[in-house]
């Protein structure tokens, strides 16, 4: 929080009630180089120049950073244990019958792009090939398949959750399209009244998913969002009419259809926020 003067003040000495909306990105930054002065393991290292102080991917720092990153253990852990096929085991399922570091490929991913590494590192081009066979349907999860009143719908979300896996790894794969659209349709669908309608959703999801189900997965679930999330301002003003439907999510729906209201317009707050870090980070 900015001190009278100008000054700033690390994290550490604000007050308790003080919350992120309140520092500034100075603020931000001074915290960070407080960190790195007490010399912290290479993964918060790394992560905090490229993604808080934003340094200059040739400098040396950054340089020696990141060649740090590489030889820390979790990536170490990572490139052990990834398969020769590039995933880690079962995808979304645990098997309790095998002991391995990371349960899931879901996790091992999850947990690659947390210890910072993208798109262009080797363990994480590897995997993606494999996720985009899972989305095009070529391949499917070694999981066993879950139960769902439908028993296509099992091929339906293993594809879906593919796709969403696929958007943290690169927001602008190309594969994407597909099923971004299909969720934008169905969100567009939902608010079309201008309020939030469950049953409006299932139809569309079910015509759009071309798979008979009595309960699909809502679009502010974790899977859709993620997809959601990964997209371009542009064509998104024009999906939604310059926000037209998505401004109706600020204002409490009359009744919900098995749905929460703060649950649907955190979820498409989260949306707008994937696509503001996108315009922050330079993507869009």
């Amino acid at each position: 929080m900015a001190r009278p003067g100008g000054l700033c003040t690390p994290l550490g000495t604000l007050p308790q009630e003080t919350t992120l909306l309140d520092l500034t990105p100075n603020d931000l930054k001074i915290s960070a180089e407080k960190i790195l002065e007490l010399h912290p393991d290479p993964v918060p290292h790394f992560r905090l120049l490229r993604d808080v102080l934003h340094l200059d991917p040739t400098s040396a720092d950054y340089c020696q950073a990141e060649k740090a990153l590489q030889g820390s253990k979790w990536i170490a852990l990572l490139h052990r244990s990834q398969w020769p096929d590039g995933t880690w085991g079962r995808f979304h399922t645990q098997d309790t019958r095998v002991k391995q570091p990371f349960i899931t490929t879901e996790v091992a991913i999850t947990t690659a792009l947390d210890s910072g590494l993208d798109r262009h590192s080797p363990i994480l081009q590897k995997v993606q090939n494999v996720l985009v066979d899972y989305a095009d349907g070529k391949i499917y999860w070694p999981d066993p398949p879950e139960k769902h009143d439908n028993p296509l719908a099992w091929y339906v979300w293993m594809r879906q959750w593919s796709a969403a896996v696929l958007s943290q790894i690169d927001q602008r794969h190309p594969r994407l399209e597909e099923f971004w659209n299909i969720w934008a349709e169905s969100v567009k669908a939902s608010f079309h009244s201008g309020s939030y309608d469950r049953q409006k959703e299932i139809e569309a999801l079910n015509s759009l998913l071309k798979c008979r189900m009595k309960n699909p997965v809502p679009f502010h679930n974790k899977y859709p969002l993620l997809i959601l999330s990964a997209t371009d301002i542009p064509k998104t003003i024009l999906q939604f009419s310059a926000f037209g439907e998505l401004e109706t999510a600020a204002k409490p729906p009359d009744r919900l259809h098995g749905g929460d209201t703060l649950i649907v317009v955190e979820g498409l707050r989260w949306v707008i926020a994937g696509w503001v870090k996108g315009i922050t980070r330079g993507k869009w």
